[in-house]
Formats: C-alpha cells, sequence, structure tokens
C-alpha cells in the first residue's frame, strides 16, 4: 500500500512539500513452482514460513526562494513491526 500526500505553496508560493507513506505487508506462506520446487520461502538457511511487516516513510520537497534552488530529502530506514 503506497500513500501520497502533498502540500502545494507550503509556507511560501513554488514550494512543494510531499510525504510518501509505503506500508509492506507479506503474509507467510509455502509455495512451490510448477516442478513441485520450494520457491517460498527461500530454499537457503532456516527453512520456515515468516510474516514480514514493514513501514517506509519519506518526506521531500523542491522549489525556491527568490533566485535559490531547494531540494531536500529524508528517507530513514525501513521500520519493521
Amino acid at each position: 500500500m503506497v500513500a501520497n500526500f502533498y502540500w502545494q505553496d507550503f509556507v511560501k508560493t513554488r514550494l512543494y512539500r510531499p510525504v510518501r507513506i509505503h506500508y509492506n505487508k507479506d503474509d507467510a506462506g509455502i509455495h512451490y513452482d510448477d516442478n513441485d520446487f520450494l520457491v517460498r520461502p527461500a530454499p537457503i538457511g532456516s527453512v520456515r514460513p515468516h510474516n514480514i511487516r514493514a513501514v517506509y516513510l519519506g518526506w521531500t520537497g523542491s522549489g525556491h526562494f527568490g533566485h535559490i534552488n531547494v531540494n531536500h530529502a529524508f528517507l530513514p530506514g525501513p521500520r519493521n513491526r
């Protein structure tokens, strides 16, 4: 699931500040391909089903103050739940 929120003309005209939230929900399961080979979970290491829940949050912006261009990005790593 992905959600994008943005605010045009933030604080001053011609500034653009989007915030993005990405949510990854991957439930455990076992899957075999057409040749009956195990493909999920990966047959490497400890072969056991596991759930993944991860949230990514990012804040970026672009625009300018007069003749000065401003671009930034704050994208921390995932937050596992």
